[in-house]
């Protein structure tokens, strides 16, 4: 059987992606749905002048001038294989989080492209592979050296959870380590937000040496999941076996929902090594340290001392050139200060006042009137909704529902809402969502910040395995909670908007003094405000609706947004807007 390293030597595999090519070197590993490969990324100054992409030994014709060269890892995933895993919606879900980490910690996910039925991940390029690697070949490591990658290794963690990111699957194989030691967490397939891991408390995930006792239980994923996964990775680090190993997956997992573990007299020597390992593997979350308290752990000052013999090798190789460079840096500073004379200045004041000048405050005179000062407010608001991209729009192109009933549960999950034809939804902190039609019985789910699959549509018994948590969720969300049936009636009819087939939905929400005042933005661009007593006010490009309840039935107002702020029984909520928008 020939290798994939054998394959690429005997056939050079080409790859572009815009102005951008890679050639695909030796094979670094395999995975379940993908392979990963070593490549020199070349980015040239000019887009190739044959549209489309070349691969398999296609050449391009390129520019000849490279801008730059750099070496990176190339992940292949099989779409066949992912779908017929049901795994796509999690293959975009892992892009579109990975995508938005930047940490020194962390392995960057520099771009993404799609060709023929491959997804293909440009990754940052470790060249001294996992750790799981340097375990395997050299057993145990120095003590000094395992504290600097276990103190990298909580740094990069702590980035992750300051950003509401749960990891799930850390591991020996999943920290990767670069040239100049420095480690870097990879694989975010299993990562998720907070949100979502309490959308699927009731699922267990992971490799099962490094699960916590809790996630075993299905108990749900919390930070301390995470960290127990470290202590597990601390262990293994002196001696390369996890401390729950044993010969069955079942007695693995005995081990751990026991905390039955011993320590190794051969490589667990150190007092504070076992001290710190002791403190994470503990069966009750709330007994492990924080991530602050184990970097602070002595420990972790090991650290310091390996930080300090880098430092003084590198000083030491320094030295050695800085002969050879003084002269080009000398020739550096004459060009640079060329480069920053004052003939070569370029004055922006002219280009920056045209960029702000919308924003300029209003020279106001000492003697302006309540009413000159309302007027000029009133004007600032038009101004702000005047450049917003709702104001070119046309009435009809604007959805006809409105949000009349909705619950805060932020400090959990999200918020969820009711729309007036009948749309039971949730808006979850992680910017996804999920739409149920209570009278098709359909789903729709929606991630706001994918760059792909935005919206997906399903019945309940289809969903597939990514969707199924959202699914539970809205449905006991919405178990008791009854419809206002009265209000969507009076609102059913008011707007001259029409169906435009996609649900309208809610993409962001505030609320404003203390929950007194909530603005809600919808996908349509219209904006509604709910104000205290049931007023509440929609805003569709030009033309706003105003509804407000009365003793016999309710009262809408609809005009030109213009004119119903310029209207003096109206100022009182036209100064609550100024507030909110200005």
């Amino acid at each position: 059987m020939t290798t994939a390293r054998s394959q690429t030597q005997q056939q050079r595999v080409k790859l572009r992606n815009g102005a951008t090519t890679y050639d695909l070197g030796q094979c670094l590993g395999r995975g379940g749905f993908g392979i990963c490969y070593e490549a020199i990324e070349r980015r040239y100054a000019s887009c190739c002048r044959r549209g489309g992409d070349a691969t398999d030994g296609q050449e391009a014709e390129e520019s000849d001038v490279v801008v730059s060269e750099r070496t990176v890892a190339i992940k292949r995933v099989c779409m066949q294989q992912v779908r017929q895993a049901s795994k796509e919606p999690h293959l975009w879900y892992e892009i579109g989080l990975h995508s938005q980490l930047r940490h020194r910690n962390v392995v960057e996910l520099i771009d993404h492209f799609v060709f023929e039925e491959n997804v293909y991940f440009v990754l940052e390029y470790c060249n001294n592979r996992s750790l799981a690697d340097i375990v395997h070949n050299v057993k145990s490591l120095p003590l000094e050296l395992a504290a600097y990658y276990f103190k990298q290794l909580i740094d990069g963690l702590q980035y992750l959870h300051d950003n509401s990111v749960f990891h799930r699957d850390l591991k020996l194989s999943n920290i990767l380590v670069g040239a100049d030691d420095t480690v870097k967490i990879t694989d975010f397939g299993l990562a998720c937000t907070f949100t979502r891991a309490y959308l699927e408390r009731h699922i267990a995930c992971g490799t099962p040496n490094y699960l916590s006792p809790e996630v075993l239980l299905r108990q749900g994923h919390t930070t301390k999941s995470d960290i127990w996964s470290c202590g597990v990775i601390l262990y293994a680090m002196f001696g390369g076996v996890p401390p729950f190993q044993t010969e069955t997956i079942t007695a693995i997992y005995n081990n751990i929902v026991n905390c039955s573990y011993t320590f190794s007299s051969r490589y667990h020597t150190d007092e504070n090594q076992k001290d710190l390992i002791a403190q994470i593997l503990q069966l009750d979350s709330n007994e492990r340290p924080s991530l602050g308290q184990i970097a602070g752990h002595p420990f972790c000052q090991y650290a310091t001392t390996y930080k300090a013999l880098l430092s003084k090798e590198s000083n030491r190789a320094a030295s050695c050139i800085g002969l050879r460079r003084s002269k080009s840096m000398r020739n550096l500073s004459k060009s640079l200060s060329n480069l920053f004379s004052k003939q070569s200045r370029t004055d922006l004041r002219k280009s920056t006042e045209k960029l702000f000048n919308r924003h300029v405050a209003l020279p106001l005179s000492k003697s302006l009137t309540v009413v000159d000062l309302r007027i000029v407010r009133t004007t600032q608001l038009i101004d702000y909704f005047r450049g917003e991209l709702a104001w070119q729009k046309r009435v009809t192109e604007f959805s006809s529902e409105w949000i009349t009933w909705w619950r805060d549960c932020s400090n959990v999950c999200g918020l969820y809402y009711q729309l007036s034809n009948g749309f039971n939804c949730a808006l979850y902190n992680d910017q996804t969502g999920c739409l149920r039609s209570t009278r098709t019985g359909r789903y729709y789910f929606v991630n706001l910040k994918a760059q792909r699959q935005l919206f997906h549509e399903t019945q309940a018994e289809s969903a597939e395995r990514f969707f199924q948590p959202l699914v539970k969720d809205i449905d006991e969300a919405f178990k008791n909670v009854k419809t206002n049936s009265k209000l969507q009636e009076q609102l059913s009819w008011v707007s001259q908007s029409r169906s435009t087939g996609t649900p309208n939905y809610l993409v962001n929400w505030r609320n404003f003094s203390n929950g007194y005042y909530h603005v809600f933005h919808m996908r349509d661009q219209s904006v509604q405000v709910n104000f205290a007593d049931w007023f509440i006010l929609r805003i569709c490009g030009q033309l706003c609706y105003f509804y407000q309840p009365a003793k016999k039935g309710f009262v809408v107002e609809t005009a030109d947004f213009q004119a119903w702020c310029s209207q003096d029984h109206n100022a009182e909520l036209v100064e609550v807007l100024c507030s909110i928008f200005l």
